[in-house]
């Protein structure tokens, strides 16, 4: 890099930077971007990656499943946040009712948008699930391989927040809404994957960076 300063994240953020960039300072900011608020609004939101080769029909699978369940069976909207990079987005839909889709273009919506409307995530491996851990709402990862990810999706895993069918995923959202005990710590596992990747939101992020500016 060759930056007097850079903002990132987090601490997180900083240790891998500093670590092949040595004569750059990194100044943890968080981000501004993300703001949480209580939305009234709250639906399951689908992040998706950009079409490519790494990610599987099955895991394309698991998230066209979890939409026909929240439009068909539960008789509720979804969310669907695309990928610019992705002109075949529609594919996922293709046996769901439109009115029950809501499209968020991401060129028109910022994520922090999108993400204060949702009461729960789910993608294949987006790092919009990171942002979405700010929100104090479920997440869950469905891609079947995490081992060559971030450390998040690992964490996700081992948490019980990773899993790629759609029966797992509905099981596991039913016992967490059944304990309580289990639930709270769900979340805070969340919460700490939030710390840990974004140390501040919203204007507390954006005064950071206002201080930091020559």
């Amino acid at each position: 890099m060759y930056f007097d300063k850079y903002f990132v994240w987090s601490d997180y953020y900083k240790k891998k930077f500093e670590v092949f960039n040595f004569n750059t300072k990194f100044i943890v900011n968080g981000n501004p971007l993300v703001n949480y608020s209580l939305d009234k609004n709250k639906y399951p939101v689908i992040l998706l990656n950009p079409k490519e080769i790494s990610i599987s029909s099955d895991e394309e699978n698991v998230l066209k499943d979890l939409i026909k369940y929240y439009v068909k069976n539960c008789n509720k909207k979804v969310i669907l946040r695309y990928h610019p990079s992705d002109d075949e987005y529609k594919r996922f839909v293709e046996n769901s009712e439109q009115k029950n889709i809501i499209y968020h273009n991401p060129y028109k919506f910022d994520l922090n948008y999108t993400l204060a409307k949702g009461n729960i995530f789910f993608s294949i491996k987006s790092s919009s699930l990171v942002e979405s851990a700010n929100y104090k709402s479920l997440i869950f990862s469905v891609t079947n391989n995490v081992e060559y990810l971030e450390p998040f999706f690992k964490i996700l895993k081992k948490n019980k927040l990773n899993y790629c069918n759609l029966q797992s995923i509905l099981n596991r959202i039913e016992h967490l809404n059944k304990n309580k005990k289990d639930m709270k710590k769900t979340i805070q596992v969340i919460n700490n994957l939030a710390n840990i990747h974004t140390a501040y939101i919203g204007a507390q992020s954006l005064n950071i960076i206002k201080k930091n500016i020559d």
